[in-house]
């Protein structure tokens, strides 16, 4: 039957149908019909088709009499496997790899994907030594490769925190780097400059690096080249106070990864940009954020992250869960050796603490989560420690907190403080106050789009900007009959009888909710 479908395809407009039945139709390796699947597979990667083109070329490697020519195509299936979330499937054809006689770049692939998915699974503290290992693997076959991996062992380290063991990580790619010359001009060799000046040298010394590698990440945009690296340097921007640079970079990986199929890293896009609509206020959207990286991570089988959800429900001062997010985030930070985990639960306890006027709680916390040596969002956390300080009466501690904060923010012309005036966390304490001194204050009122949840929201949002229900579906991986469904509900919630109201209901500040 296959063999008659495969004959029955036009090989010059079906050529992948056609591909993928003759290789159902033998029973024995082929080359002819491998190598057939290998160009589909290129074809596939092309536009965007991940999952496929690892599809083509896992067959292609089963397929191949040549045990060289399996072991390639087996690790380049394993590679788009994992970037398509599916960590399993990867680690399962790495060890099919292990058996083929592979050449020295091959073999030091292989390496580098081995620990991306153990960092991939764990975050845990021996990753950032394991992608160091297959980093050095690689510098005498592909130094570009060999330095991106430094750059990925850096910034498992800076995941893994104070749980990190990273004896010789910074000072392998710092050797790395002198060993490239002068600063290559890729805006990846440029963030792992930056990353390095920052780690080994400090804050301030780091500046004019971290400066440079911004700059060209937000000039060069998200790509297939430096889809992975993105991350970083939104931590970096945070770490810099520009939460604006990291929207930026945020959203362009949202939509880059969406179009590519990068489940892997599309969740980390989602979260940055998660945070920056806290930062503005915008609760609303930032759950929606949270939410779909969630359902990503959940569908992918993936360790879950780090995520933002424990500081949107402080800002919004909901102690209950609050507490019971922050206690699993430090437990499974804990055992994973991911001290970014940690540190996040303990923010947002600070913050909750602050909000409700509990500041002895909220000063331990902040305490306990801010790292004067730590990378991104550390120096967020020093406005929470200041505020408890001073209110319980820590002078010590308040002074210490200020001095930190004056030596990082003076640097910088970014105003944190402008997301702050949206939350309800501060909102009831400040209402509690006012109160006190005989005002009348109101609550404030619930906004009838909170109500949507957060796939109604997401369509919402698409279907405004005229994509039709097929369109939707292809990108939220509906089917458009769910998608039809779901519209329903959002028109009744929202008052309007079709599409065309969407517009109005769902005004441009909240544009955000899926990156552009």
């Amino acid at each position: 039957m296959h063999a008659a479908l495969a004959d029955a395809a036009d090989p010059q407009r079906e050529p992948d149908r056609r591909a993928w039945h003759r290789a159902h139709a033998v029973s024995a390796p082929d080359e002819d019909v491998a190598a057939e699947l290998e160009r589909s597979a290129s074809r596939a990667r092309a536009r965007g088709g991940v999952a496929a083109a690892a599809a083509f070329l896992e067959r292609a490697a089963n397929l191949s009499p040549d045990a060289m020519r399996r072991g390639r195509r087996a690790l380049a299936a394993a590679r788009l496997k994992f970037d398509a979330g599916a960590p399993d499937t990867a680690e399962r054809l790495l060890a099919a790899v292990a058996t083929a006689p592979l050449e020295e770049l091959d073999h030091a692939r292989a390496e580098r994907l081995r620990a991306q998915i153990a960092f991939a699974r764990t975050r845990g503290s021996d990753t950032p030594s394991l992608l160091s290992a297959a980093a050095r693997l690689l510098e005498p076959v592909d130094p570009e490769s060999a330095r991106e991996t430094h750059l990925e062992a850096l910034w498992a380290a800076v995941r893994s925190g104070r749980f990190a063991r990273v004896d010789g990580v910074v000072e392998a790619a710092e050797a790395a780097m002198r060993a490239a010359g002068t600063v290559p001009e890729r805006a990846i060799d440029l963030l792992l400059d930056a990353v390095i000046a920052r780690l080994a040298r400090g804050y301030e010394p780091a500046l004019p690096a971290v400066a440079r590698s911004l700059a060209a990440f937000r000039a060069e945009g998200p790509s297939r080249e430096n889809l992975t690296w993105c991350w970083l340097a939104c931590q970096l921007a945070m770490d810099m106070w520009d939460d604006g640079a990291c929207e930026t970079i945020a959203s362009g990986l949202g939509r880059v990864a969406r179009e590519r199929g990068g489940l892997s890293i599309l969740p980390f896009a989602l979260n940055y940009s998660a945070a920056h609509q806290l930062f503005l206020g915008e609760f609303g959207v930032a759950h929606q954020l949270v939410q779909e990286a969630e359902t990503i991570t959940v569908a992918t089988r993936g360790v879950p992250m780090a995520d933002f959800s424990v500081l949107l429900a402080a800002w919004r001062g909901e102690r209950e869960r609050t507490n019971a997010v922050r206690a699993a985030m430090i437990a499974a930070g804990t055992a994973h050796g991911e001290g970014f985990a940690v540190e996040v639960a303990e923010w947002a306890a600070a913050v909750l603490h602050n909000g409700l006027g509990e500041y002895a709680e909220a000063r331990a916390a902040a305490q306990r989560a801010y790292d004067p040596d730590g990378l991104g969002f550390g120096v967020w956390i020093l406005p929470e420690l200041i505020e408890a300080a001073v209110h319980s009466g820590d002078r010590a501690a308040a002074e210490y907190g200020l001095a930190q904060l004056v030596a990082r923010s003076s640097t910088s012309t970014k105003e944190w403080a402008r997301g702050v005036g949206g939350a309800q966390g501060f909102a009831e304490r400040a209402r509690r106050e006012l109160l006190a001194t005989g005002e009348t204050v109101r609550r404030r009122a619930a906004d009838a789009r909170d109500s949507l949840t957060p796939q109604e929201a997401q369509i919402a949002r698409l279907a405004a900007r005229g994509q039709s229900n097929s369109d939707i579906a292809a990108q939220l991986y509906l089917s458009h009959r769910t998608v039809e469904w779901h519209l329903h509900k959002v028109f009744a919630k929202l008052g309007i009888i079709s599409r065309k109201g969407l517009a109005q209901a769902l005004p441009a500040s909240r544009s955000e909710l899926v990156p552009v």
